[in-house]
């Protein structure tokens, strides 16, 4: 015969149960409960290729242009679907726009005061043979008697400029070379009309294309004691026909790139999924360079947080969460520097960054991961959240991801601002993407699976370590 059941009190049993709950906390904090107990988050590739595809038809968004706010509104619809409370955040600065340029050789005579008749120019490509810099100043040609003389200097490191007055000054790339404002500046000292970089060391893979850099934020739209030329990078190739010809021609510059003081916007997407102010934040900044598609260069990154975002809302895991699309990265961080001083007085309550920067792994050149992180403590949990990621979808074991402590205030991407304040950031890198900044960070670099595993892992390793 079977002895009857006992029967407990519930009080006991919870009583019973909280103590157990705290044995096992004060056993071992990583381990929360055991991986059984973990929540596993996974994004679907067909999910990220959809965000992708999304922000990727709008072209290249510069700050500031159409198609940079037309990505804005469509993010904020289709975040808005998912359920999501979305709001954008805006804040002034001055910003430019490559309107309309032109650049070429003209044949001159000897003597070199009038160009060649019948003798037809050689044009450049714009974006494939130059790129204009961040506040680039405009040049307006009306005739042939505003064509440049070229001065060309193989190794400069600063000081004073001889021989460039009145010229098109090319510099030739190297890794001592100056930063872009301190160019500028030397330029106009010298009294140069134009600045030239000749890329001649970077990236020879794309055969030395030119790449888009900034300069720092003028002060006012028009300011007097900015260094206002018209600044340019030229590809190797288009370096090399100037420099050999520059004794028999002249360049014929247009450039039409106004500067205007327009707000920059920043997506808020919020998930509340309890009382209580504290959160995580996921980021990644949504603009791109002029002059590409910024596929990897990061409708990458945006896509996954906005991949991210919108299974966050389905799922509904037990930790509020903000998901940030910013914008101004390529001119100097703004929209999340922005946030941060819109935002200091509740930093407190932030858990943790994670910024997603570039993550997209070209498989075919590499297949590294690369997890940034400040707090050394959350090793063992973001190894935990790969082994359970790994265990839900086994293919994604082809990606080798490197953990690695990084002080994360320094580097020049959207977590920096976040990191100075003393917010625990992260922030995740993947690997074979040298076009960035060129025509050729194009949709056939991108590969919606890397977006999927990265955006898993972390999300995974969150909704546990910070929950």
């Amino acid at each position: 015969m079977r002895p009857p059941a006992l029967r407990i009190p519930r009080r006991l049993l919870v009583v019973a149960a909280v103590l157990l709950l705290a044995g096992a906390v004060a056993a071992s904090t990583l381990m929360r409960g055991g991986e059984e107990e973990w929540e596993v988050v996974v994004v679907s590739p067909t999910l990220a290729h959809e965000t992708f595809q999304l922000l990727y038809s709008f072209g290249p968004r510069l700050t500031g242009t159409e198609s940079c706010e037309a990505a804005v509104e469509a993010s904020v619809s289709y975040l808005s679907a998912a359920g999501l409370n979305v709001t954008v955040e805006r804040h002034p600065h001055v910003l430019f726009e490559v309107r309309s340029s032109y650049l070429a050789l003209i044949p001159y005579g000897p003597a070199m005061n009038f160009p060649l008749p019948g003798r037809e120019p050689l044009e450049f490509v714009h974006a494939v043979d130059y790129v204009f810099q961040g506040y680039s100043w405009s040049y307006t040609w009306n005739d042939f008697r505003d064509d440049l003389e070229v001065t060309y200097v193989e190794n400069y490191e600063g000081g004073p400029i001889r021989g460039a007055s009145g010229k098109a000054l090319v510099l030739q790339m190297h890794e001592d070379l100056p930063g872009n404002l301190e160019l500028m500046k030397a330029a106009k000292r010298a009294g140069a009309k134009a600045l030239i970089i000749h890329n001649t060391r970077y990236d020879p893979d794309l055969n030395y294309p030119p790449i888009f850099k900034s300069s720092l934020e003028p002060p006012s739209a028009d300011p007097e004691s900015y260094p206002k030329i018209p600044f340019l990078m030229v590809s190797r190739d288009a370096g090399n026909i100037i420099r050999t010809q520059m004794n028999t021609t002249k360049l014929r510059l247009k450039a039409d790139i106004p500067w205007s003081v327009k707000e920059v916007p920043v997506v808020v997407a919020t998930y509340t999924a309890r009382s209580g102010q504290s959160y995580v934040i996921f980021g990644g900044h949504m603009d791109t360079v002029y002059n590409g598609p910024g596929g990897v260069d990061n409708t990458a990154g945006a896509a996954t947080v906005m991949a991210l975002a919108v299974r966050w809302a389905e799922l509904s895991p037990s930790l509020n969460a903000r998901f940030l699309l910013f914008t101004g990265e390529e001119e100097g961080l703004f929209g999340s520097t922005d946030y941060v001083s819109a935002h200091r007085g509740e930093l407190g309550e932030v858990l943790a960054m994670f910024n997603f920067d570039m993550n997209n792994v070209v498989l075919s050149v590499c297949n590294r991961v690369t997890v940034s992180y400040e707090d050394n403590s959350s090793v063992g949990d973001l190894k935990r959240a790969l082994k359970l990621i790994l265990r839900e979808t086994p293919s994604w074991g082809r990606y080798e991801v490197s953990f690695r402590y990084t002080d994360l205030s320094r580097v020049g991407s959207d977590c920096a601002p976040f990191s100075r304040e003393g917010v625990s950031s992260y922030s995740v890198w993947g690997c074979g993407s040298r076009e960035y900044h060129t025509p050729y960070d194009d949709s056939t670099r991108v590969f919606p699976d890397s977006l999927a595993f990265t955006s898993s892992l972390m999300a995974t390793f969150a909704v546990n370590y910070y929950s």
